[in-house]
């Protein structure tokens, strides 16, 4: 019987997944992944979910807010 892998937190996965684009969430959320693993086998399972919690606000950067849809990118329509 396999040994069940331990999941990052989901509340952390759907704020990250929320606030950031789709393009960039993917490569942040393998990113986060990868060093949760490491984490869990050097500190435990409640040390990598406060970190990984940490981790997410921590790549909340403004390069990957989502951006807000212009309904006219022409600006000339005003005039």
């Amino acid at each position: 019987m396999d040994k069940q892998v331990p999941k990052p937190p989901r509340l952390a996965e759907a704020f990250l997944k929320w606030f950031c684009s789709d393009d960039v969430v993917e490569t942040l959320l393998g990113d986060l992944y990868e060093l949760y693993e490491k984490r869990i086998v050097a500190s435990g399972k409640r040390k990598a979910d406060l970190y990984f919690f940490l981790e997410v606000i921590d790549v909340c950067r403004p390069f990957a807010w989502k951006r807000k849809k212009n309904v006219s990118t022409n600006h000339l329509l005003m005039f």
